[in-house]
């Protein structure tokens, strides 16, 4: 498993998110979602930068650039 996808698990959970809300605040189809936290597809910009603002995080914390 990638960081990515593992970092946005994490992020996600600690906010006591499951799939559908964050697909709800996001934009981002839950499926999508499901992809990136398995490691099967990545996010374009947008969407990275989506899940970022919901997630109250930087995208280089999720891309694993910064601890």
């Amino acid at each position: 498993m990638s960081t990515f996808s593992e970092r946005l698990r994490l992020a996600r959970k600690e906010r006591g998110m499951n799939q559908e809300v964050l697909a709800q605040r996001t934009g981002i189809e839950r499926s999508h979602i499901s992809h990136y936290e398995t490691g099967l597809n990545t996010p374009r910009l947008p969407s990275l930068i989506a899940l970022a603002q919901v997630l109250d995080c930087s995208t280089d914390w999720l891309c694993g650039l910064e601890d």
